[in-house]
């Protein structure tokens, strides 16, 4: 097999391939005693009876279009190999002579290649500015005192909504005897203690989670990738099709529609758009940074993921769930955070 390849760009080719005569024999002998096999000739058993009688019988225009379809699917599958091509949509095939030997083009689009400059330079200083603030987090007496006074709240609402009182709530203070009602606190100041630590870890998780977000921006930022339309555009639909069912159906998304956009649902797909490039750059910069670290799931790691997200669904949704899918989703939930793992320690 000869072929031509035009790249059009990052992520989309051209291809004009060639079989010879004698190439594309095999593949049309093969796909002719598949026919072979299926004829019935009265006097025979079914596919028994002899290669020149059984030639007579079979249909010749199946046998080609077999033999076409498995010379083309060939022929692609050794050309993505050679250039290390993960195709990402059916490619789209013209045969263009099938007379003497056999030639096709094929439109073909695949994952885009994303060449990182030096990221770690990038994460480092990120990193440095994300410690430094961390570092000066404090929590305030009054945020204490406000989570505490919700606290309470929280507990007296409770308890008169129980007994159906309707007098005016008098603001309580936090006493031994109360905090010990809270859990395995022994005083108030325990309680507290405790209260504090958790705004000031909710605070560094907070910290944490910009400095992901400006990681993943800024590498975004300085990588050139050309994300094939069709990614943006199924990514597009799927949003799409995610808010019409959380609206609950068509009616319900056109109303939508129509008091957020002026009934211009292009405005929101265009919003779609942006961020669906956004998030298409993301999951392959990861990916591209975990291929080359070697950073992998193991294999326990994603199925403690896995029943995690499936002890979270009702018994009948759970009874329902494409496992497949769920593996797929646990892999990557998990390969993500790695990732950040080891981009956060640089």
């Amino acid at each position: 097999m000869d072929s031509k390849i035009n790249k059009k760009s990052g992520s989309e080719a051209e291809i004009e391939a060639s079989l010879t005569e004698e190439e594309f024999g095999e593949f049309f002998e093969n796909s002719a005693r598949d026919e072979m096999a299926k004829v019935e000739i009265k006097g025979f058993r079914k596919g028994q009876a002899p290669e020149k009688i059984a030639r007579e019988y079979i249909n010749y225009d199946k046998a080609f279009e077999k033999a076409a379809e498995r010379a083309i699917k060939t022929s692609l599958k050794k050309i993505t190999e050679e250039n290390e091509w993960d195709l990402i949509d059916a490619p789209k095939v013209e045969i263009s002579e099938a007379k003497k030997g056999f030639k096709f083009k094929a439109s073909l689009v695949f994952l885009p290649e994303v060449k990182l400059n030096d990221y770690k330079r990038i994460i480092k200083e990120l990193n440095k500015e994300t410690k430094e603030k961390i570092e000066k987090i404090t929590v305030e007496k009054k945020e204490v005192e406000e989570a505490v006074d919700w606290l309470l709240h929280s507990r007296e609402h409770n308890h008169k909504e129980e007994k159906e009182c309707e007098h005016k709530e008098e603001k309580k203070e936090l006493t031994d005897e109360i905090a010990k009602t809270f859990g395995d606190f022994k005083t108030a100041e325990e309680l507290k203690k405790s209260i504090e630590e958790g705004i000031k870890t909710e605070k560094i998780i907070r910290e944490a989670d910009k400095n992901r977000a400006k990681i993943i921006n800024k590498i975004s930022e300085e990588t050139k990738i050309d994300v094939p339309e069709v990614m943006i555009k199924k990514m597009t639909e799927n949003m799409k099709e995610e808010i019409k069912e959380s609206l609950g159906g068509e009616e319900k998304y056109n109303q939508y529609i129509e008091k957020n956009f002026k009934g211009k649902e292009e405005e929101l797909l265009k919003k779609f758009k942006d961020q669906s490039l956004k998030e298409i750059k993301a999951h392959l910069i990861i990916d591209e940074i975990a291929r080359g670290e070697k950073i992998m799931p193991e294999e326990k790691e994603v199925e403690e993921e896995m029943t995690k997200i499936l002890n979270t669904m009702p018994v009948d949704k759970k009874n329902e769930a494409d496992l497949k899918k769920v593996y797929d989703y646990s892999f990557g939930k998990v390969k993500n955070e790695k990732v950040f793992k080891f981009l956060e320690k640089i």
